[in-house]
């Protein structure tokens, strides 16, 4: 592997295709050359993107008493971290929804936020709230494993492994790899996303703890020097995008990706299928 490393980003861009595109042709493209692709507006009218956060989500409050696991952590920290700057915690909704609330108030005020970031990540919501799965769905979308899903879920053998909301402000999920594929939707605010193939993935550092060992120990590999580190070939392996509200991101099974969001608010849904 060679040393040299590069001077600046090397980073290509996702691929695009119409948010029309069908489903034997997603097949043929793009599942089953395991490639990675965004389809604009894809989702461009679930209810969720502007029923969800508006109000302060009054649409969610009403489900305030349900518990949900929250991340909470100190800067760059994520779950591979120690104690001392991580945790997991088991709130109210309408508590989590409250703080939301209050960091955009201050934000858009231009009061500082502090250093501590609360997220709810990976959650499988619909499971506790199912009648909330309506906001998500278009009439386009097709059932399997008793549930209706986007048509391009059946690109493989139409099984359906979980569908996760991610709700949180500022937020930021590390380098890591799903033994699945993944239909990522942006509900809204914006994200960035960045993503290497899974032969990339013996040059990124992963971690050698058997409960992280699909996450990478590089903490954001959003940061120039952290690109910068890596080996050349390896940076010119990497792809990255950004996502918009209605947007969708196609992650093929063991593709390494990591998600930023914007400095506001950001709310996404993904579906996770083989």
């Amino acid at each position: 592997m060679p040393n040299e490393l590069l001077s600046q980003r090397a980073y290509s861009s996702v691929a695009n295709c119409s948010a029309s595109i069908s489903l034997n042709s997603f097949k043929d493209n793009y599942f089953k050359t395991k490639q990675p692709v965004i389809l604009k507006g894809y989702f461009s009218q679930l209810a969720a993107m502007n029923k969800w956060p508006e109000h302060d989500f009054a649409a969610l409050h009403r489900y305030g008493d349900v518990l949900v696991p929250v991340e909470l952590s100190a800067g760059s920290a994520s779950y591979t971290s120690t104690a001392e700057t991580f945790e997991q915690v088991e709130l109210p909704l309408a508590q989590f929804l409250t703080f939301l609330s209050h960091a955009r108030s201050s934000a858009e005020q231009g009061i500082p936020l502090g250093d501590v970031k609360v997220y709810l990540a990976q959650h499988a919501l619909f499971d506790t709230i199912p009648e909330l799965y309506v906001d998500c769905t278009l009439p386009s979308f097709t059932e399997t494993n008793g549930k209706r899903v986007p048509a391009l879920c059946m690109a493989g053998r139409g099984d359906l492994y979980n569908i996760n909301v991610w709700l949180g402000y500022a937020t930021h999920t590390p380098l890591h790899r799903d033994p699945y594929c993944n239909i990522f939707a942006q509900l809204f605010g914006s994200k960035r996303a960045i993503l290497f193939p899974p032969e990339a993935r013996e040059y990124l550092k992963m971690h050698q703890n058997p409960l992280h060992r699909n996450t990478s120990t590089i903490n954001d590999v959003f940061n120039v020097e952290a690109q910068r580190s890596l080996p050349i070939n390896v940076q010119t392996q990497g792809l990255e995008c950004s996502l918009e509200s209605g947007d969708a991101l196609y992650v093929p099974e063991g593709w390494l990706h990591s998600f930023k969001g914007s400095p506001g608010m950001s709310g996404s849904v993904n579906w996770w299928f083989r």
